[in-house]
């Protein structure tokens, strides 16, 4: 029953990415505004970083995910959005890695994860 109950976690939790990424392409098309650019890395990073942040809420939901394990990854994806908008705005050369940029915001999620998990056997 367990197995059932985290795959149907990580199915609601792809769900709900689906849904955001038809909200953003719905908004996309009421402004007329192009924001699925994944050249940028901004946006690259806010397409691919949400994957995890989703899927841990959808096993939080079936309770397979303790609540410290989705805080790591939602204070993971802001902190490194924050300094990717930070590059971006200093005008650091970062659209032509936005590949890398993106597998080093997955390794600072990985990062915070095992802090948050330190702290936590800490605390208990």
């Amino acid at each position: 029953m367990e197995k059932h109950s985290r795959t149907f976690g990580i199915l609601i939790g792809v769900l709900f990415y689906f849904f955001f990424i038809s909200i953003i392409y719905l908004i996309e098309l009421l402004l007329s505004v192009s924001i699925l650019n994944l050249k940028n890395p901004a946006m690259h990073w806010l397409f691919l970083g949400t994957v995890p942040v989703f899927i841990g809420f959808g096993l939080y939901i079936f309770k397979d995910c303790k609540l410290w394990e989705l805080k790591s990854s939602i204070f993971g994806f802001v902190v490194w959005f924050f300094i990717i908008l930070v590059l971006q705005s200093i005008q650091f050369q970062i659209s032509n890695y936005s590949y890398y940029t993106t597998l080093a915001g997955f390794i600072l999620m990985l990062v915070f994860y095992f802090l948050f998990k330190s702290y936590q056997s800490e605390t208990s």
